[in-house]
């Protein structure tokens, strides 16, 4: 349906004069919503960036602890021999 409702429209846009105009102004919002897309993917970029560098701090943390735990248990199992 929507077929034939653009059908006469872009029919009458080719005819007539109005050919630049149209590929003008359809330029023109491709150009907007290419900023607005820019902008969105940029916004969401600094997130991420943001979301990695928490989890690699994280995981040093992780690393540190799981570090000690390990020292921990080796000198409970070593103190436990003598009893």
């Amino acid at each position: 349906m929507s077929f034939f409702l653009f059908s006469p429209l872009s029919r009458s846009v080719y005819d007539g004069q109005e050919h630049g105009s149209f590929m003008g102004k359809l330029d023109g919002r491709i150009r907007n919503h290419d900023r607005d897309i820019e902008k969105m993917c940029n916004h969401h970029f600094q997130g991420f960036v943001d979301s990695i560098t928490e989890l690699l701090k994280v995981r040093g943390e992780a690393q540190k602890l799981k570090s000690q735990v390990t020292e921990t248990n080796q000198r409970l199992q070593d103190d436990g021999k003598g009893v």
